[in-house]
């Protein structure tokens, strides 16, 4: 299981790192603080089987950062869930439409994020 979060928030990235080690110790966890960072890895890395992305980011947000995602062949199949604490449900259509999978609003603590995490962890064994 490999996991790949798009961030901007350190502290985000942290928690949703501790949280996959905790739901599951064997699941690989890539972190990415810019959309650069994320396209990089996922260049050079294995595919993801999920890819949780924040919408609200400096120099690339998360609708140029999906568009980018499913331009490419390679990764056009992988599921994105859109990870945000402000999800616009206005927004939610225009997301769906670019190819995103699903949309999880950040937990505001760490116990209720690794129960988020707990169907993606449990989906690909």
């Amino acid at each position: 299981m490999v996991l790949l979060n798009i961030d901007d928030d350190p502290e985000d990235l942290d928690n949703f790192f501790r949280a996959v080690k905790t739901v599951n110790p064997l699941a690989k966890c890539l972190l990415a603080r810019n959309a650069k960072e994320a396209l990089h890895i996922l260049k050079d890395t294995l595919l993801p089987d999920y890819i949780f992305l924040d919408i609200r980011m400096p120099m690339m947000d998360g609708k140029t950062v999906l568009s980018e995602l499913r331009k490419n062949k390679r990764l056009r199949s992988v599921p994105v869930i859109m990870y945000s604490s402000s999800i616009n449900p206005r927004e939610i259509e225009e997301y769906e439409s670019l190819g995103a999978n699903e949309f999880l609003n950040k937990p505001r603590d760490f116990f209720s994020l690794c129960d988020a995490l707990v169907g993606y962890l449990k989906m690909n064994k």
